[in-house]
């Protein structure tokens, strides 16, 4: 009886629990089971490859590693990001000649697939890599000097994936044959220079504009590349005012120091027809004390003047000095920043994309405000209009130089500067 009665009481606990657990009988609530609630998933986008095209190695490598620093900083300073992609920067040697920087060129569009390219820096490679990317289809920020022909429609060399963030050699050319004659009154000049495309970039606009001044070009001397004893043209120069020189990197550094030490400073002024890679601090700081301290007040032309107090600039100038450890001494830094401004302005408008045709016209339609101030480009001629410096070497503190501004050309169009008299 009590064995029976136990086994009712049971099944009746079984029976209950059931009915609780099923949500029937007394009002009991359901419980859901727990249910694993899957990960939201982030698209992550492809980072946007540039390539930068500089001479790693050769009489210009120098130049080439402050280039290569500027526009990593340039695109760090800007959190090498934008539109939500990141910025990855594909570096290449273009080793002094236009065959090692079309070779870049080729594999970083058929290979890493860049969406632009940045540089180079030289004349010849320049016009090289130009000529390759006509067919390839991929936009050429240059950020300095780049002859006129790549920008005129007409010419046999005009490219319209080429822009000209830097400007034209015609600027800074005209500039120095205006500033030269007009300015410190000299009626003759002896002329020493590279005898590549880049020297006959600058040098021939100058005597052009010189000569059509007034003044008279006495003596014209086109050195190798390279020419590590300048010696023999130093002692050859005709008597005359001044000589209109440029070299570059190591090459610089030869003729600076000869042109001290053989006396020829004593005989004639010395004017830079381009400060590029010649007489930036960078190469004074490299000379020996008393050829670095002869220097000073030796004039040239640059596309940018880094004692601006503009806004802009200031903030430039500070951010740079405190990544790089020194603050910029010329438009090897700006030139590169200006170009990543641009780039950058190009793709916000975008939305990130940068397919060719649709980057290159944003491109053209940017107008950001830099340390060299505005960059902005019209439909038919993508090089900017700038204001162009003329800077002098002055001494900053014991053994350190820097350029000062003296004199500015404001909105010089890339055809060149045209006297207002």
């Amino acid at each position: 009886m009590k064995k029976g009665f136990i086994l009712m009481v049971l099944l009746a606990i079984v029976l209950t629990t059931s009915f609780i657990v099923m949500g029937c009988g007394g009002g009991a609530t359901t419980t859901a089971p727990a249910t694993t609630t899957a990960p939201a998933t982030t698209t992550v986008l492809p980072p946007i490859k540039i390539g930068h095209i500089v001479d790693l190695t050769g009489p210009e490598a120098m130049v080439g590693q402050i280039f290569s620093s500027s526009l990593q900083f340039a695109f760090d300073s800007l959190n090498n990001q934008v539109a939500g992609r990141k910025i990855q920067i594909i570096i290449g040697d273009a080793q002094g000649s236009a065959t090692g920087a079309t070779d870049v060129a080729r594999k970083m569009v058929e290979q890493d697939k860049v969406a632009a390219i940045f540089g180079p820096t030289q004349t010849m490679e320049k016009l090289a890599v130009a000529n390759y990317l006509q067919s390839a289809g991929v936009p050429l920020l240059l950020y300095n000097l780049t002859p006129l022909d790549v920008f005129s429609p007409g010419s046999h060399n005009y490219n319209k994936w080429v822009i000209g963030v830097g400007g034209s050699d015609e600027m800074c050319g005209t500039v120095a044959g205006d500033y030269a004659f007009n300015q410190l009154h000299y009626k003759t000049i002896d002329t020493i220079t590279m005898d590549n495309d880049s020297g006959h970039a600058d040098m021939d606009p100058m005597m052009s504009y010189f000569t059509k001044a007034g003044g008279q070009v006495v003596q014209s001397q086109w050195v190798p590349v390279p020419c590590p004893d300048f010696s023999s043209y130093l002692t050859n120069l005709k008597p005359a005012d001044a000589l209109v020189a440029w070299d570059a990197g190591s090459d610089a550094i030869a003729l600076l120091t000869q042109f001290h030490d053989l006396g020829i400073d004593k005989k004639m002024h010395l004017f830079g027809v381009f400060h590029g890679g010649f007489l930036d601090s960078f190469i004074v700081d490299a000379l020996p004390p008393a050829d670095a301290a002869a220097t000073v007040g030796y004039a040239s032309v640059m596309m940018y003047s880094p004692d601006s107090q503009s806004d802009v600039n200031q903030a430039f100038v500070k951010a740079y000095t405190d990544k790089i450890g020194w603050p910029p001494g010329d438009d090897t830094a700006s030139g590169p920043y200006q170009a990543a401004l641009v780039f950058i302005a190009a793709v916000n408008a975008t939305q990130g994309d940068t397919t060719p045709d649709t980057l290159l016209n944003a491109i053209i339609g940017t107008k950001p405000i830099g340390p060299e101030g505005v960059a902005s480009f019209t439909a038919d001629m993508h090089c900017a209009a700038k204001d162009v410096q003329i800077v002098a070497v002055s001494l900053v503190a014991p053994d350190s130089y820097a350029y000062k501004t003296v004199y500015t050309y404001h909105s010089v169009p890339p055809s060149g500067y045209v006297s207002q008299k």
